[in-house]
Protein backbone atom coordinates (compact mmCIF):
# COMPACT_ATOMS: atom_id res chain seq x y z
CA UNK A 1 0.00 0.00 0.00
CA UNK A 2 1.35 3.77 -0.53
CA UNK A 3 1.87 5.67 1.64
CA UNK A 4 -0.76 8.38 0.62
CA UNK A 5 -3.16 5.20 1.28
CA UNK A 6 -1.76 4.17 4.32
CA UNK A 7 -2.58 8.01 5.91
CA UNK A 8 -6.11 7.89 4.20
CA UNK A 9 -7.38 4.82 6.05
CA UNK A 10 -5.19 6.26 9.29
CA UNK A 11 -7.20 9.45 8.88
CA UNK A 12 -10.71 7.88 7.96
CA UNK A 13 -10.67 5.29 10.99
CA UNK A 14 -9.83 8.56 13.31
CA UNK A 15 -12.65 10.53 11.06
CA UNK A 16 -15.01 7.49 11.29
CA UNK A 17 -14.92 5.71 14.60
CA UNK A 18 -13.56 8.22 16.74
CA UNK A 19 -15.02 12.15 15.53
CA UNK A 20 -18.49 10.50 14.69
CA UNK A 21 -18.50 8.65 17.88
CA UNK A 22 -19.44 5.86 15.94
CA UNK A 23 -17.73 2.42 16.94
CA UNK A 24 -19.70 0.26 14.62
CA UNK A 25 -17.31 1.61 11.94
CA UNK A 26 -14.41 -0.64 13.34
CA UNK A 27 -15.10 -3.66 11.31
CA UNK A 28 -14.11 -1.29 8.14
CA UNK A 29 -10.97 -0.51 9.46
CA UNK A 30 -9.12 -3.51 11.86
CA UNK A 31 -8.63 -6.91 11.00
CA UNK A 32 -9.89 -10.15 13.11
CA UNK A 33 -6.08 -10.64 14.02
CA UNK A 34 -6.27 -6.70 15.50
CA UNK A 35 -4.79 -6.14 19.07
CA UNK A 36 -4.57 -3.10 20.93
CA UNK A 37 -3.37 -2.30 24.50
CA UNK A 38 -4.56 -0.62 26.94
CA UNK A 39 -3.77 -0.01 30.60
CA UNK A 40 -1.55 -3.25 30.31
CA UNK A 41 -4.59 -5.58 28.62
CA UNK A 42 -4.55 -6.40 25.40
CA UNK A 43 -7.84 -5.82 23.53
CA UNK A 44 -7.93 -8.66 21.13
CA UNK A 45 -9.89 -8.63 17.83
CA UNK A 46 -12.51 -6.03 16.22
CA UNK A 47 -15.53 -7.39 18.41
CA UNK A 48 -13.67 -6.45 21.70
CA UNK A 49 -12.31 -3.30 20.38
CA UNK A 50 -16.22 -2.36 19.87
CA UNK A 51 -16.62 -2.99 22.85
CA UNK A 52 -13.47 -1.21 24.32
CA UNK A 53 -14.33 2.22 22.17
CA UNK A 54 -17.60 2.43 23.34
CA UNK A 55 -17.30 1.99 27.06
CA UNK A 56 -14.15 5.10 26.52
CA UNK A 57 -16.59 7.06 24.40
CA UNK A 58 -19.40 6.64 27.43
CA UNK A 59 -17.35 7.94 29.82
CA UNK A 60 -16.25 11.38 27.60
CA UNK A 61 -18.89 14.12 26.37
CA UNK A 62 -18.86 16.47 23.93
CA UNK A 63 -15.70 15.10 21.98
CA UNK A 64 -13.79 17.30 20.20
CA UNK A 65 -11.27 16.15 17.47
CA UNK A 66 -8.76 17.61 15.42
CA UNK A 67 -5.72 15.21 13.08
CA UNK A 68 -3.19 17.76 13.56
CA UNK A 69 -0.40 15.01 11.40
CA UNK A 70 -0.10 11.86 9.86
CA UNK A 71 2.96 10.35 8.06
CA UNK A 72 3.89 6.94 6.80
CA UNK A 73 7.20 5.05 6.40
CA UNK A 74 8.29 5.11 2.67
CA UNK A 75 6.15 2.10 1.83
CA UNK A 76 3.46 2.61 3.91
CA UNK A 77 3.78 0.25 5.75
CA UNK A 78 3.43 1.90 9.47
CA UNK A 79 1.89 4.98 9.75
CA UNK A 80 1.62 7.91 12.52
CA UNK A 81 -0.83 10.15 13.46
CA UNK A 82 -0.85 13.19 16.05
CA UNK A 83 -4.88 13.18 16.63
CA UNK A 84 -5.62 16.47 19.24
CA UNK A 85 -8.90 15.46 21.18
CA UNK A 86 -10.55 17.37 24.03
CA UNK A 87 -14.06 16.27 25.58
CA UNK A 88 -15.48 16.08 29.07
CA UNK A 89 -14.42 13.68 31.33
CA UNK A 90 -16.47 11.58 32.98
CA UNK A 91 -14.93 8.51 34.99
CA UNK A 92 -12.22 7.97 32.74
CA UNK A 93 -9.18 5.58 33.90
CA UNK A 94 -10.40 5.52 37.32
CA UNK A 95 -10.63 9.68 38.02
CA UNK A 96 -14.08 11.44 39.06
CA UNK A 97 -15.87 13.62 36.70
CA UNK A 98 -14.11 16.82 36.00
CA UNK A 99 -16.41 19.77 34.81
CA UNK A 100 -13.71 21.51 33.35
CA UNK A 101 -12.10 20.19 29.31
CA UNK A 102 -9.73 17.37 29.08
CA UNK A 103 -7.41 17.33 26.75
CA UNK A 104 -4.87 14.76 25.61
CA UNK A 105 -3.05 14.50 22.25
CA UNK A 106 -1.59 11.46 21.58
CA UNK A 107 0.53 9.82 18.75
CA UNK A 108 -0.03 6.06 17.81
CA UNK A 109 2.08 4.46 15.47
CA UNK A 110 -0.51 1.94 13.27
CA UNK A 111 1.16 -0.96 11.16
CA UNK A 112 -0.95 -1.50 7.90
CA UNK A 113 -1.06 -3.96 5.15
CA UNK A 114 -3.37 -5.04 2.68
CA UNK A 115 -6.86 -6.76 3.69
CA UNK A 116 -10.11 -8.04 2.34
CA UNK A 117 -11.67 -4.41 3.69
CA UNK A 118 -9.79 -1.44 4.74
CA UNK A 119 -6.73 -2.68 5.31
CA UNK A 120 -5.50 -1.19 9.20
CA UNK A 121 -4.42 -3.47 11.34
CA UNK A 122 -2.67 -1.54 14.93
CA UNK A 123 -1.02 -2.26 18.56
CA UNK A 124 -0.85 0.44 20.73
CA UNK A 125 -0.29 0.84 24.05
CA UNK A 126 -2.48 3.41 26.72
CA UNK A 127 -2.68 4.09 30.15
CA UNK A 128 -6.21 4.73 29.57
CA UNK A 129 -6.11 8.25 29.32
CA UNK A 130 -6.39 8.35 25.72
CA UNK A 131 -8.89 6.55 23.30
CA UNK A 132 -5.86 5.37 20.92
CA UNK A 133 -2.53 5.94 22.00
Amino acid sequence: MTPDASIAVVEAFWEEVWAAANPGAIYRFVTDDFIFTSAGVDVVGPDAFKIWVAGFQSKIGELKWETIETFANPDGSRVSSLPDHRSQQRHVSGCPPMASQWHSPATPSWPSRPAASWPVTGSSAAPGSSPAS
